[in-house]
């Protein structure tokens, strides 16, 4: 992961990132977009939200993030990328993760897809843009539901109407799509001081397990990943004190 290699410190134009730039520049798919490598086997659960035969809007996104990122938006290939991004919004203000995919919820396409392309869009075209204005306001919805799921205790799966313990993806993944995410969502104000949002990140302390991690809904323990999602969502926030959590880390170390 590219975007990974930056978090950590690697230079834009250090030998580890341009390898990872020029294999992305050379998989780019006909259409603009990118998708998952067609050697590799999909579980079905996972062909939700990835495909390596169509282009996958958020696979899209995180190239288009890293081309910005090391000087290269510019470039032929990440205008097309970002043409075709905008294409695949929906009439809703959605992106589904691809074209059609299985499972899509209600029809306005994947929420967490689209509170990540939502604020990529800002980023390129600035707060007056239609695409990210439109985006925001499915945003919006999409946090609500979560705050109502929250509060009944349980969320309903849209394809088959079952209901499903609330976790800590459901929590987290409005605001942060992976733990190198930029925090835009929550810079913009989704933070403690909206009240969807601070019932959520409650929620979510609510639902870490006796381990002390937190465990998504496809796992069966606890997930170190995840574990460090949520801590850092927590943290960003505002709900989680930076200083209170260094000062629990030192005790616990002895």
């Amino acid at each position: 992961n590219g975007l990974l290699l930056l978090r950590v410190g690697l230079p834009p134009q250090g030998i580890n990132v341009a390898s990872v730039v020029t294999f992305i520049l050379a998989h780019q798919n006909a259409d603009g977009g990118w998708s998952e490598n067609p050697s590799l086997d999909i579980p079905p659960f996972v062909q939700i939200f990835l495909s390596n035969e169509q282009s996958v809007t958020w696979v899209t996104a995180d190239a288009i993030e890293l081309l910005r990122q090391v000087g290269l938006g510019d470039r032929t290939e990440c205008q097309r990328a970002v043409v075709w991004l905008r294409a695949m919004q929906n009439e809703h203000g959605g992106w589904p993760s691809y074209a059609k995919p299985v499972g899509a919820r209600r029809g306005t396409g994947d929420p967490d897809v689209t509170a990540q392309i939502t604020f990529l869009m800002r980023e390129i075209y600035g707060e007056r843009d239609p695409a990210y204005r439109k985006g925001r306001e499915l945003l919006e919805q999409h946090l609500s539901d979560t705050m109502q799921d929250v509060e009944r205790g349980y969320r309903v799966r849209s394809a088959d109407g079952q209901r499903e313990e609330v976790e800590v993806y459901q929590l987290t993944h409005l605001l942060l799509s992976w733990v190198g995410d930029l925090p835009r969502r929550i810079d913009s104000g989704y933070n403690a001081s909206d009240r969807r949002v601070k019932r959520m990140m409650e929620a979510l302390i609510e639902t870490q397990r006796d381990d002390g991690g937190w465990r998504p809904f496809w796992a069966e323990e606890s997930s170190p990943v995840y574990t460090v999602l949520a801590v850092k969502a927590l943290v960003l926030t505002g709900v989680l004190s930076r200083t209170d959590l260094e000062a629990d880390v030192r005790v616990l170390a002895g």
